[in-house]
């Protein structure tokens, strides 16, 4: 390979992430019917199985796994109300 060549083996990444930090999971506004558990960028291994299981109780009409006051911090909603 000549010298100063761009490598092949170099990759381009891009990371999706939210203002607040925090994920959403939950009924989009905007679209009644439409869930999204989304925007949990490194922490994902941590939240997914929590949030999952959220998302799930809301699909099924169940009680959630969250705390009200918790489940309203990944509400998407959250961020049509700001």
């Amino acid at each position: 390979m000549r010298r100063g060549a761009p490598s092949p083996l170099a990759t381009l990444g891009l990371i999706a992430a939210l203002i607040a930090i925090l994920p959403l999971a939950g009924v989009v506004p905007e679209a009644p019917g439409l869930l999204v558990l989304g925007g949990l960028g490194s922490r994902g291994l941590t939240w997914a199985p929590l949030l999952g299981e959220h998302v799930a109780a809301l699909v099924a009409g169940a009680p959630s796994p969250l705390p009200g006051d918790l489940a309203a911090l990944v509400d998407p909603a959250r961020r049509s109300a700001a």
